[in-house]
């Protein structure tokens, strides 16, 4: 019987968390799939994990977050997704003007990160966006930092 209870109980339960999983055209969603990958991807580069973000804006509203940064440390943001092209990040001081973005004008081309050393400590923003309105946008972003 406990058996039968069991099955019954599970029967149910993962169809309900399947389908809390799916974004609003139908695809699956794997933020954290993208997340741990993102994690590992900052490593190699020498940098250490300090905040991580995922990114599921199927409503196409902008993410953004604050962070506070130190001067003379150098911060990654590493994107990661199922097209990590489709994700677009800005950094902005506290003033609002953009220090850096994973959109390079010259190559007309969106990379999977952003570097910069920080001149000055204060807040900063961080926005994330997707590239394509039409599509949605499933994955992950983390900061890193190194001194």
């Amino acid at each position: 019987m406990k058996q039968f209870v069991f099955l019954l109980i599970v029967s149910f339960v993962l169809p309900l968390t399947t389908m809390a999983q799916k974004t609003k055209n139908g695809g699956d969603c794997e933020a954290n799939l993208h997340l741990n990958n993102c994690i590992a991807s900052l490593k190699p580069k020498g940098y250490r994990y300090l905040k991580s973000y995922k990114i599921t804006d199927t409503d196409k509203k902008n993410l953004e977050y604050e962070y506070t940064f130190s001067k003379g440390t150098s911060y990654l943001i590493s994107l990661e997704g199922a097209n990590p092209t489709a994700l677009s990040v800005n950094l902005y001081d506290n003033s609002g003007k953009l220090i850096a973005s994973n959109y390079k004008a010259d190559d007309k081309k969106y990379y999977s990160s952003v570097g910069l050393r920080v001149q000055r400590t204060g807040i900063y923003k961080i926005k994330f966006s997707p590239t394509n309105q039409k599509d949605p946008v499933c994955g992950a972003g983390v900061l890193g930092f190194k001194r």
